[in-house]
């Protein structure tokens, strides 16, 4: 994952969002997986950003899409208990545990 966000914008009104969190794990499959946290304040919409870079693979797949509200605030109170949260191999209880970002 890049160190600087991308630049994102909301799909109702066009704004620039506002890059809240961000956070990078091993799953339990072995792949890479980075979750950033986007909010709009205009339209009140919270986007989550995955990138998963496969072990053993050369590709890494993205995607961009609108994320529950709960879930995001949920998510996002839980990366900021995590003292190193792009350290993927961070041994924190939230990089221990079994949680499904995004």
């Amino acid at each position: 994952m890049a160190d600087t966000p991308a630049i994102r914008k909301c799909e109702t009104c066009s704004r620039e969002l506002q890059h809240i969190k961000g956070i990078t794990v091993i799953n339990p499959a072995g792949n890479e997986e980075s979750f950033c946290y986007y909010y709009c304040e205009n339209d009140n919409v919270y986007y989550v950003e995955v990138f998963e870079d496969p072990f053993l693979a050369d590709s890494v797949f993205t995607s961009f899409q609108k994320i529950d509200s709960d879930k995001a605030k949920s998510d996002i109170k839980l990366i900021n208990t995590c003292p190193d949260n792009q350290n993927k191999f961070c041994n924190c209880p939230v990089h221990r545990s079994a949680h499904r970002f995004g």
